[in-house]
Formats: C-alpha cells, sequence, structure tokens
C-alpha cells in the first residue's frame, strides 16, 4: 500500500512540475536578452567573471565584488561550459534552474511531516502566488532568472538536513543536540 501511495504522490508531484514548467518555458523560450533589473545585474557579474575572473566590481571601477557571487558563478560557468552567451541564459534558464526550489520544499516538508503534505506544499508553492507583488516578493516556481528564486532551495535543504541531523531516531550522525 505505501508504495502505491508514493508512486501517486509522485506521479501528481511530476504532473504538476511538469504543467508549471511547461507554462514557465513557454513564456522565455524566445527572449534572447534580459528584461528584468536583477538580471542586468547578475549579467554584468557574470560577464565580468568571463572576461576578468572573480573579483573586479562589475558596476564600479576600481572595486572589489561585493554582491553574492552564487548566481554569478552560476551563469558564468553555464556560458563556458555551453558556449551560450550570459544574456541569452539568463533570460530563458529561469524555467530550469528555479525548479530546484519546489524540489527541495518537497524533500523539507516530506522530512518534517509526510509525502502528502510535501505534495501539497509544492502545488500551492507553484500554483498559489501572490501576483499582486513582483516576483521577487513571492516565494514561488517562477520562469524568470534570479537569485531570489532558486536560492530559496538551500534554505529549504538546509532546514531539511537540520531536522535530520537534531532528530536521534532518523539521523545517522552522532545527535548535535
Amino acid at each position: 500500500m505505501r508504495s502505491a501511495s508514493t508512486l501517486t504522490v509522485a506521479t501528481l508531484g511530476l504532473a504538476l512540475t511538469l504543467l508549471a514548467f511547461l507554462q514557465n518555458q513557454s513564456i522565455v523560450r524566445d527572449i534572447v536578452w534580459p528584461g528584468l533589473d536583477i538580471q542586468y545585474r547578475e549579467l554584468a557579474g557574470a560577464q565580468t567573471i568571463l572576461d576578468q575572473g572573480y573579483g573586479p566590481d562589475a558596476a564600479y571601477a576600481g572595486e572589489r565584488t561585493w554582491y553574492n557571487p552564487m548566481a554569478i558563478w552560476l551563469i558564468a560557468g553555464l556560458s563556458r561550459v555551453s558556449g551560450e552567451s550570459p544574456a541569452r541564459l539568463i533570460a530563458r534558464s529561469g524555467p530550469y534552474i528555479n525548479l530546484i526550489a519546489p524540489a527541495s520544499l518537497f524533500v523539507l516538508v516530506t522530512v518534517l511531516f509526510d509525502q502528502f503534505a510535501a505534495l501539497a506544499a509544492v502545488a500551492a508553492f507553484i500554483f498559489a502566488v501572490g501576483t499582486g507583488f513582483p516576483f521577487i516578493y513571492s516565494a514561488t516556481y517562477s520562469p524568470w532568472f534570479a537569485p531570489e528564486n532558486f536560492a530559496q532551495a538551500w534554505l529549504y535543504l538546509s532546514i531539511a538536513c537540520a531536522s535530520v541531523a537534531f532528530d536521534r531516531e532518523r539521523s545517522s550522525f552522532p545527535a548535535i543536540a
């Protein structure tokens, strides 16, 4: 019985995520240049890494970078590996990169509660968004590449790992507390 419900939850979760992915991918598939101010910040940083290496600030001559480098390293690395321009990657990669957030939320809620609650949480995360707000103010699965969308995945995974580490019954690590 357990394996049948697990298969059902996995199928429903994948179907919901695929539906959202296809919609988000259709939004950005023909875009060739970033359209949001956040994306230009990331583009400048990624291009600076590709041209000069990490360190120089993309906006202020003679200054050192100060902004979190996760997104710019990601785009610079993808650009280097794929040969695609950073501008096009930033414009079109959001639906792919942002998938890490709902997947991580599913893991977190499964660890804290169960797979059914995780399915409901992911469905709400994907479809019940605060559309009156810009995407950077709503934790959701968005078509736009921005650290605000995919970086939350690391929070979800960190909480899930901490939960397992602090739970003596589930942890394979020595008890922390």
